[in-house]
């Protein structure tokens, strides 16, 4: 059973469900508004093992087809979310795609069209500040699991976000 999570929610609430939905409106995503947020972690956190891994965040910004990472709004609100809980991918599901573009958010990553051969091709710029935040959050997410007494379910998700492997 999935849990939309819109105005309110308890520790019972995220125990007994699969997922927890978590859809930011534009208007919270505009204003930086994150208090539906901070009630959220709240209660992840007092859920301890049984909140880990069951979190999806949803952007709804508009009808722009536009990948999040795009979006300046929606990568600045999504610093925001990793400002007020470090270890946020403790709580994520493990939905590679999902969490890479959420990276790709807080690193501040950019997307370019070039031509080449008469074609257009799309990447993605990768910045100088990737590792750095691979870094962070690998460290964040070590100390959570060690101070939450979950260690092992660090690790584990620390495994799932290959993408957040660094040397």
């Amino acid at each position: 059973m999935d849990f939309l999570y819109e105005d309110e929610i308890g520790a019972p609430d995220v125990i007994q469900s699969s997922a927890v939905i978590c859809p930011f409106t534009e208007d919270e995503i505009d204003g930086m508004d994150f208090g539906r947020f901070d009630r959220l972690t709240e209660v992840m956190e007092r859920c301890g093992m049984a909140g880990r891994t069951k979190l999806l965040l949803q952007f709804l910004y508009g009808d722009n087809p536009e990948e999040p990472f795009e979006n300046p709004e929606v990568c600045a609100f999504a610093r925001g979310l990793f400002e007020r809980c470090k270890h946020l991918y403790y709580f994520l599901l493990p939905h590679k795609t999902l969490n890479a573009t959420l990276f790709l958010c807080q690193a501040g990553a950019e997307t370019v069209s070039v031509a080449e051969d008469g074609s257009m091709n799309s990447g993605v710029i990768l910045t100088s500040v990737m590792k750095e935040v691979a870094e962070a959050t690998h460290t964040a997410l070590k100390s959570y699991g060690f101070g939450s007494n979950d260690p092992v379910g660090a690790m584990v998700v620390l495994n799932d976000l290959g993408f957040l492997c660094i040397d």
